[in-house]
């Protein structure tokens, strides 16, 4: 496994494109969405109950949970204001890339894929340890056919040969400072 990474306003352009239709698409196509959906942990007390998927939180989240516009049944429907309002934070925070970092490796074997997933916990503790954050981006990376012509134009962008595979691709600079990601308590996991 091979990590680059760019912060050519050209070449970052254009993956920025494909990264932001690819996420449109996502949060627009039903299943996918609802994939992401059943994932979210929508304020505090839903996040301390399951540490992972993925979390929303803060106070816009909190008084739109308790006003009964943020829940799982709004946020699944692609027309709701919430739906609508989630791609619009999205396309603002991630329309900011600058640079990105990627992982491309000889082939999608398991074995690939483990490396791969290696070495960008290596490059995220590396970036880190020098004051950069590192954020997936990984959207156009997926593999059902709405956003196959995202994945192959990245695979392109990104000089991928026939048999090769970009395994992760992340957004790479300077963010805001935030705690760490929740957790499950450790003995929890541990047999």
């Amino acid at each position: 496994a091979g990590g680059s990474y760019s912060a050519d306003p050209d070449l970052v352009g254009k993956l920025r494109e494909q990264i932001l239709a690819a996420m449109d698409i996502e949060m627009t196509t039903p299943q996918a969405n609802m994939e992401s959906v059943e994932l979210m942990r929508i304020g505090y007390d839903e996040i301390d109950a399951n540490p992972d998927g993925i979390s929303l939180s803060g106070p816009m989240i909190e008084a739109g949970k308790l006003a009964g516009q943020i829940d799982r049944e709004h946020l699944s429907n692609i027309n709701s204001k919430a739906a609508k309002f989630g791609r619009e934070q999205l396309a603002e925070t991630h329309g900011s890339i600058a640079a990105l970092y990627w992982i491309t490796t000889p082939a999608n074997t398991r074995t690939d894929q483990i490396e791969a997933g290696r070495q960008y916990v290596r490059a995220n503790l590396q970036a880190n340890k020098i004051g950069l954050s590192m954020h997936p981006m990984s959207q156009s990376l997926q593999e059902y056919k709405e956003v196959a012509p995202q994945y192959k134009a990245v695979h392109k962008l990104l000089g991928a040969q026939k048999s090769e595979r970009v395994q992760m691709l992340a957004r790479i600079g300077h963010g805001p400072d935030i705690g760490p990601s929740p957790r499950w308590p450790l003995k929890s996991r541990l047999l």
